[in-house]
């Protein structure tokens, strides 16, 4: 009982940490967390400490969005602690890759779809990673893999989910390969008051990139609607046929938000750069003074640095914003020594005009 005791107190924000700022599709982030965790009553514990935690902050804290990261770590680390053996990255690869592939073609069989033919589906998911294929769901491979279908002769496609029982909605936009894309995005997101959750990015070779981004709107809940959708395709149109930019854009916002005067942003309250706990990023942790704007600032930051954003976990902490950032530069991990004073005196030096 004492050493549960203990084990609670010790570890009683880990998993809700690792669900908002990591990725949790990621073998790494999981091999990580497991850990700390011993069994899977330690699990059952922890998980219901971390609800009723949450859950009493204040009321709308533990939002939808949020425990659907609780609950989907959950999963991913229970359905591990089963497992006595674990298969290697490899096999874990490939027969994720025949089951989805099984799943889907049922699918299509069972849904009549004539549009897309077996052999597309097929070239697309040899593509995708391994957290893709392992927790994508039938719909969203048919959505994707349309998605690319449809860009042959257009700058981007774009594809928006609702659903009844979640207040936000499942953005999904689909583009040729360009690079600081996501800092163009999150200008188009804040231009048309809209809030981005969570967002993961993802790409199978130099040519193409699908982002799939969990969004709301200003009005606190609302979902996208089409006519969101459409000036979404319009705006990102605008920007890679350079007929906006996305600074432009982002001075848009204001009609969506009250701006005020603030003091210069001084260094972020801390920077944390982890190049152990993924084989493939570099993991960018930036906890910051949460002001309108900030994540548009923080990818162009990382956009001018030469760095490219593979996938991004947000958070809010009080009048804090946690911003996780897994990047690569040409590819490869960043692993200059001067690397973290470089962005720390790109951040310092951010003045309240690069705000508005």
């Amino acid at each position: 009982v004492y050493e549960m005791i203990y084990f609670l107190i010790e570890q009683h924000l880990i998993l809700s940490m690792t669900a908002q700022r990591r990725n949790i599709y990621d073998k790494d982030t999981l091999d990580q967390f497991l850990k700390y965790i011993p069994s899977q009553e330690h699990l059952d514990l922890l998980y219901l400490l971390t609800y009723a935690d949450m859950s009493a902050v204040t009321f709308g804290f533990l939002n939808s969005w949020k425990l659907n990261l609780l609950n989907e770590l959950y999963k991913i680390a229970s359905e591990a602690l089963q497992q006595p053996h674990r298969p290697s990255e490899a096999e874990d690869y490939h027969r994720a890759l025949e089951e989805l592939q099984m799943k889907v073609f049922v699918f299509i069989d069972e849904e009549n779809i004539d549009f897309l033919s077996k052999d597309y589906v097929t070239r697309f998911l040899y593509g995708m990673p391994l957290s893709y294929l392992k927790y994508a769901t039938c719909q969203k491979v048919i959505n994707d893999t349309q998605l690319l279908m449809d860009l042959s002769d257009k700058a981007v496609t774009v594809s928006v989910l609702n659903e009844e029982d979640k207040p936000y909605s499942e953005i999904t936009i689909c583009s040729r390969n360009i690079r600081g894309l996501f800092s163009m995005l999150t200008s188009v997101f804040i231009a048309n008051g809209i809030n981005i959750n969570g967002a993961s990015i993802v790409s199978s070779s130099k040519d193409w990139v699908i982002d799939t981004l969990h969004v709301d709107t200003i009005k606190k809940g609302a979902q996208l609607s089409t006519k969101l959708k459409n000036k979404i395709i319009e705006d990102v149109t605008g920007i890679i046929e350079g007929k906006i930019t996305r600074f432009e854009l982002f001075k848009n916002r204001r009609k969506y938000i009250k701006i005020k005067n603030f003091e210069n942003v001084k260094s972020p309250t801390k920077i944390d750069i982890d190049n152990i706990t993924s084989d493939k990023f570099t993991i960018v942790e930036i906890i910051i003074e949460d002001r309108p704007g900030v994540l548009f600032v923080l990818t162009n930051v990382l956009y001018e640095m030469g760095l490219d954003i593979n996938s991004c976990y947000l958070a809010l902490e009080a009048n804090r914003a946690i911003d996780t950032f897994y990047i690569t530069r040409d590819g490869q991990k960043v692993e200059e020594s001067d690397f973290e004073s470089k962005l720390r005196s790109k951040l310092a030096s951010l003045k309240d005009e690069d705000f508005k």
